[in-house]
């Protein structure tokens, strides 16, 4: 019963919480899907909801996924209970995101078991059936909020055991949140893969001032801004996404572009690896490994453009040369290890690396199945680019949150927030940002005209 009662005074807690943050463009509890469906999620208690059907106790705190769907002149309405709700947790902080290929609406939120334990959760419905709920790893002592996700999806083909070609889907959804673990606050990210809708079994988690790393000046009290918690995360060009966050060293608004590479580069890496690891120790002269090997990611990489495959296959051979004669004949797993490594690292600076600011970082992450697993072959992993594409000072919009849009590669950004009938907005220039500009709202320009061209001056930046 206390339980129960904790559950009914942190939901009136949340919802006036809700009641008093103002709607932008960052809040994704709607979301547009195919033919004019609309997707809606709300949270409440089980009896409110879903009154009379006896599936959950009636004051348990749960999620709800309302599905409109638009035809022939009429509409019909669904409401679906989120799956993985309707225990003793405390449900809160929805988003959505609708993944056109595989017509998907994914959804991520909070879940809060106890005052001191806060898990984030991830599940998908497509053609009207949801998926696995997945636990996004992360501190568990943490409070998390404002969860956020986009999603990408992609297709390869891998040789079973039987050396036949089979055709994947993989999907791979980003997410970022805000944390706070005692006195110490941040945004936080995480990949999550799917492949043929199944999670892949692991996940990494990352402080996104991690990868937006530098050597810049530290502040020692953050700045008490509308921003601070409202990490934002969007589709850029070619499947990559763009990170908004305040870096919390720094006190400086970042964006972090994040390139997801190809997995036919994760394969000629595990395959170059197994082809090294073949031989019984570093041949002298190195040219007999060198050779092979460039011959080698000329034939692998046919699903390569032939330019990138050829400057590849090159720098390998060049890699080879100079790494292998730093190791002693008997270091052939050191240096099969080296070389895979460099296979990524090249292959990601062609596919990726737009705009990239040099006092920063460059992060190469692969997730697999778990975090011992080591490449291979048959499972060669899944890697992903992160660099840091601006950093400028927060911009001052007053006490309003305000809505974010970035250029494709998150190099330029757009700042805007309502305020007595106008769209307000500030833009990103080289080391800050322009005047307040605005739009007048009226019978003539709504806000959602408003924001569709503000969102769409940003990406032509």
């Amino acid at each position: 019963m206390k339980i129960r009662r904790l559950s009914q005074l942190v939901l009136v807690v949340l919802l006036a919480l809700s009641a008093t943050m103002p709607v932008h463009a960052e809040s994704r509890n709607i979301a547009l899907g195919a033919n004019g469906d609309l997707y809606s999620v709300r949270t409440g208690t089980y009896g409110e909801l879903f009154p009379g059907t006896g599936l959950a106790q009636a004051d348990a705190v749960v999620l709800a996924l309302d599905v409109t769907r638009s035809g022939a002149g009429s509409q019909t309405s669904q409401r679906l209970l989120v799956p993985g709700t309707g225990g003793n947790e405390i449900e809160s902080f929805p988003s959505l995101f609708f993944e056109q290929s595989s017509k998907s609406i994914f959804l991520v939120w909070e879940s809060r078991i106890n005052p001191l334990h806060s898990v984030l959760y991830l599940t998908s419905l497509t053609d009207g059936e949801f998926g696995a709920v997945v636990q996004i790893s992360g501190d568990q002592y943490s409070f998390k909020s404002s969860p956020q996700i986009a999603v990408s999806r992609d297709t390869f083909d891998l040789l079973d055991s039987n050396g036949i070609s089979q055709h994947h889907n993989r999907t791979i959804v980003e997410t970022v949140w805000w944390e706070t673990t005692g006195s110490e606050e941040r945004a936080v990210y995480a990949p999550v893969v799917l492949i043929d809708g199944s999670y892949l079994g692991w996940n990494p988690v990352f402080h996104l001032d991690d990868l937006a790393a530098s050597q810049g000046p530290r502040v020692l009290e953050l700045p008490s801004v509308p921003l601070l918690h409202s990490p934002s995360i969007h589709l850029g060009e070619g499947g990559a996404v763009i990170a908004t966050f305040v870096n919390t060293e720094t006190g400086r608004l970042n964006t972090i572009e994040i390139d997801v590479l190809p997995v036919d580069l994760s394969n000629i890496a595990a395959r170059v690896r197994t082809k090294i690891l073949a031989y019984p120790e570093i041949p002298s002269p190195i040219t007999l490994l060198a050779d092979p090997v460039r011959s080698a990611i000329i034939d692998l990489g046919s699903a390569l453009h032939p330019s990138i495959r050829t400057f590849l296959a090159d720098q390998i051979r060049s890699a080879i040369i100079d790494i292998g004669s730093h190791y002693n004949p008997g270091q052939v797993r050191r240096l099969a290890n080296a070389i895979r490594s460099a296979i990524i690292d090249i292959g990601a600076g062609a596919f990726g690396g737009h705009g990239r600011l040099p006092q920063f970082a460059y992060h190469i992450t692969e997730v697999t199945a778990s975090p011992s697993d080591e490449p291979s072959v048959e499972e060669p992993g899944h890697a992903l680019a992160h660099h840091v594409a601006a950093d400028l000072p927060i911009p001052d919009t007053g006490d309003a949150v305000p809505s974010i849009y970035t250029s494709t590669h998150g190099d330029s950004l757009l700042v805007s927030w309502e305020e007595n009938g106008k769209i307000l907005y500030r833009e990103s220039t080289e080391d800050g940002w322009t005047d307040v500009l605005s739009i007048a709202l009226g019978p003539n320009m709504t806000r959602e005209q408003a924001e569709l061209i503000l969102a769409q001056r940003a990406r032509n930046r």
